[in-house]
């Protein structure tokens, strides 16, 4: 039997590590849903630090469920998928970063793992404007300094 020096020992290692980071590589790309899955998580928790980031909790998880009511819409204008609804120009604005909160939260409402507090709103709007389109649609209720609508 043949002893393996440190050097052979550590450079066997790190092809182990190698191929294996290969492998999961592989695997997550052949799938695609873990990246596709976080990039909506990422952008939705990028929309709801911009958008509600001084709100209180149940404001943050307001603003991610519009985004969602808006995915599962019929209403094909906004988009049908997270990355077309966010980015839809004039509609919402995204932060740079997110916060741990509004990814946690982000995760939660594209899991449906926390109900909707504004019962399908589509809309929101901060209570010191008063934007036109609010008078055609209905108020479904106010948290923080957001209002809502569908």
């Amino acid at each position: 039997m043949t002893r393996i020096d440190g050097n052979m020992r550590s450079c066997l290692w790190v092809i182990i590590i190698f191929i294996l980071a290969i492998a999961l590589a592989i695997l997550i790309e052949s799938t695609g849903e873990a990246s596709h899955l976080d990039e909506d998580t990422v952008l939705l928790a990028r929309m709801i630090t911009q958008e509600a980031g001084a709100e209180p909790y149940l404001g943050k998880v307001a603003v991610g469920w519009v985004a969602r009511n808006r995915v599962e819409s019929s209403v094909s204008w906004w988009g049908t998928t997270y990355r077309t609804v966010i980015l839809k120009p004039y509609q919402f604005y995204i932060h740079e970063r997110y916060t741990q909160e509004a990814y946690t939260i982000a995760e939660m409402v594209i899991g449906g793992r926390i109900e909707d507090p504004m019962d399908g709103a589509t809309h929101f709007h901060m209570d010191y404007i008063n934007p036109p389109w609010a008078d055609e649609l209905t108020y479904l209720g106010q948290t923080g300094n957001h209002k809502f609508y569908k």
